[in-house]
């Protein structure tokens, strides 16, 4: 896909697709693109708030294609996803860290909140190229005010 050190790529961090279960995308499609840089092997974490729920994360390589649980439960990974991947919740707020992005990381992000009866749609990321190395890069959370209810199928 790319070569050299000093080459990145573009991950989506789209917020978010709600619960584990069957639930409409079609929201996803509507949030705005934010643009956020970095370079391969840096550490990459994106904050996701407004809910008191539980909170997942999914990767879609393809719009084609179905996306894939990364994190559940806050901070619980399946056993096919790679340790750079983790997760975790403090109050509100829950934070995707990808440890050393590769640029098989290349993918859309879905951060959902879900609970019982209700499921929460955010915003959308964008992780481009940037061609200078530098530190970690962190994405601001969305508002809250943002938040909108996202229909179970």
């Amino acid at each position: 896909m790319l070569e050299g050190e000093n080459l990145a790529w573009s991950i989506s961090f789209l917020f978010p697709l709600s619960t584990p279960f069957s639930v409409s995308l079609v929201q996803a499609a509507l949030t705005q693109l934010v643009s956020v840089p970095a370079n391969p092997g840096e550490t990459v974490k994106i904050t996701c708030s407004g809910s008191s729920g539980s909170y997942g994360w999914y990767q879609q390589k393809a719009p084609s294609s179905a996306p894939v649980t990364v994190i559940y439960c806050d901070d619980e990974r399946p056993s096919n996803i790679p340790s750079r991947f983790s997760g975790s919740t403090s109050g509100s707020t829950s934070t995707l860290t990808i440890t050393g992005v590769q640029a098989e990381d290349e993918a859309v992000y879905y951060c959902g909140s879900y609970d019982s009866s209700a499921a929460i749609l955010g915003g959308r990321y964008l992780l481009d190229h940037k061609t200078e190395p530098s530190g970690p890069v962190t994405t601001r959370p969305f508002n809250k005010l943002s938040l909108l209810p996202m229909l179970l199928l």
